[in-house]
């Protein structure tokens, strides 16, 4: 059959044509490494992941990954190679330097060689990919500490990297990933064998029980996380300048979640939900927003505004001891207003957020299922001066099917409050030295009772205690059983740290460069003074007396 249409429009039309594929090729080289693996761009159709545009993306993340299993960040790893970076790629490969979890780094590359596993037929690159694969989860096996924590970088990087890192989600990404391998679900095209699996259960376990470690304990009370966790005392600690110790009203709200995605919920693990949801509810900022506007500079800008109809939201940073949202520049100097930081730092950290909307929703839908009646504070076993108030703090269980008649707390079987509500918060004071029993109890209409009890210690005030010179910014958190104490000065970085006895003799010297600081001597009986310097030159002073 002749072809009727004529030159000229043959060549317009193949010319379109190769105009739209360039056009449609470019969309991978010219988006995120995040959009590409997310399958977002305009090219990814289905038929997309077994083009030869991803197996050469495929190649270049088999470059990218060290010898270790792990990969770098920020990386956009779609781009084009030529034959000297490919060279230089290989040659870094035993080197191992910059493998971290950071900012989603394996999580991405792992994804994708899922995605195009699923979708090509040759055995041979479905071995080569599945061989890479392993060799990344074996990554995060490999990375994390015996304590069940992962630093940010491994090999192991000198500096905050070495923290235990819930930054960014780090941690999170990992033990999710290590969720899909054991129970071999179908978020990974590639399944791995039952050794691995089991070893990735194990792995996630601990990493679960490091989370519960780390809570941070305010007043005998469980509240929420840091972002990043000293890897030794699992206390908070300082990353960035900018990034102190900290409660985190960010990074915390997805540890929570995955706290309630466990179909294994202990008495242990609903405390820390209960109480950390307690904690979030509890430092909500409300009436103010924020906004962005043109500076006197004329540049764009943010402000936080009164505003009586705002959502209610949260800082990404919480002082330790009262729960008060602060920011900090790169000098590391913390401050209570975000118009008091400079520009570059105000508009470039993400330090509000409205995470605790998803804690709330997800906790809606977690406590019909697993709600129970939890004496959330004090913890077991703590320790308290008969001088001292203590916090009780109690959930009831909503999920009886029933009409809550009466939710009692009891100390040694005498109820000290009763109520028709959920919740119950009383301090207490005055008790006596011994050991005492603390009772939660709920009791429904329908007859059904439940009950959380713990057991507190009380002493007469002459074991470990501490006197402060009224200079409450220096704070010694004390451990009767052993001695110890940790120093802190919530959030600025100490500098110098002198420990002297009774007769002015030193007897401890140490520049943590940190805002606070774990001392396990065990000491003799004696009245110490801790004497802290912090980076500005300001000194502190509080006297310690051991006596148990």
């Amino acid at each position: 059959m002749k072809n009727n249409i004529p030159k000229i429009y043959l060549i317009l039309i193949i010319s379109l044509i190769y105009i739209s594929q360039s056009i449609n090729a470019a969309t991978v080289l010219a988006d995120s490494w995040s959009n590409v693996v997310n399958g977002k761009c305009s090219d990814q159709t289905t038929a997309w992941w077994s083009s030869a545009e991803a197996i050469r993306i495929t190649n270049n993340v088999l470059l990218y990954q060290k010898d270790c299993g792990g990969w770098t960040k920020n990386i956009n790893m779609q781009l084009v190679l030529t034959d000297a970076q490919k060279t230089a790629l290989i040659v870094d490969k035993p080197k191992n330097t910059e493998a971290t979890i950071d900012n989603s780094a394996c999580l991405y590359e792992l994804l994708y060689l899922s995605k195009v596993y699923k979708a090509i037929t040759s055995d041979s690159l479905k071995n080569v990919i599945k061989t890479s694969f392993t060799k990344g989860i074996l990554y995060y096996l490999k990375a994390q500490y015996p304590n069940g924590g992962w630093p940010q970088f491994y090999p192991l990087k000198s500096g905050y990297y070495t923290h235990i890192t819930y930054n960014d989600n780090a941690i999170i990404n990992v033990m999710n990933n290590l969720r899909h391998v054991y129970l071999k679900d179908t978020y990974y095209s590639i399944i791995l064998s039952d050794s691995i699996a089991n070893v990735a259960k194990t792995a996630f376990d601990k990493g679960v029980n490091c989370i519960l470690k780390t809570q941070y304990i305010q007043k005998s009370k469980l509240t929420t996380w840091c972002a990043q966790h000293d890897e030794k005392t699992l206390l908070p600690t300082n990353a960035r300048a900018y990034e102190l110790a900290s409660l985190s009203g960010g990074e915390s709200a997805n540890i929570i979640k995955l706290l309630m995605s466990l179909t294994t919920q202990t008495k242990e693990i609903k405390r820390a939900i209960y109480s950390s949801v307690a904690w979030y509810d509890g430092v909500r900022i409300k009436g103010q927003r924020v906004e962005s506007f043109t500076n006197t500079d004329g540049l764009s800008d943010l402000r936080v505004v009164l505003d009586a109809n705002a959502s209610d939201m949260w800082a990404r940073f919480y002082t330790l001891t009262g729960n008060r949202p602060f920011f900090c520049d790169r000098d590391g100097i913390m401050k209570f207003s975000l118009a008091e930081i400079g520009y570059e730092r105000r508009n470039g950290y993400s330090w509000y957020n409205t995470s605790g909307n998803d804690v709330m929703t997800a906790y809606n839908t977690w406590l019909p299922k697993y709600g129970t009646t939890i004496l959330a504070s004090p913890l077991q076993n703590t320790v308290f001066n008969s001088t001292d108030t203590i916090p009780l703090m109690a959930f009831a269980n909503k999920t009886t099917g029933s009409t809550l008649k009466n939710f009692d707390l009891l100390i040694d079987n005498q109820t000290i409050q009763t109520s028709t509500t959920f919740t119950l918060k009383t301090p207490v004071t005055g008790l006596s030295a011994g050991v005492h029993t603390l009772i939660a109890k709920s009791e429904y209409t329908n007859g059904t009772i439940d009950a959380d009890t713990c057991t507190i210690i009380v002493k007469a005030p002459n074991a470990i205690n501490t006197v402060s010179d009224n200079n409450t910014k220096l704070i010694c958190y004390t451990n009767s059983s052993n001695n110890s104490f940790n120093i802190d000065l919530q959030g600025t970085i100490i500098a110098n740290i002198q420990i002297f006895n009774l007769h002015g003799q030193q007897i401890f010297n140490a520049n943590p460069l940190k805002s606070s600081y774990y001392f396990n001597n065990n000491l003799p009986l004696g009245l110490y003074l801790i004497q802290v310097m912090d980076i500005n030159n300001k000194t502190y002073v509080q006297k310690v007396l051991v006596n148990n």
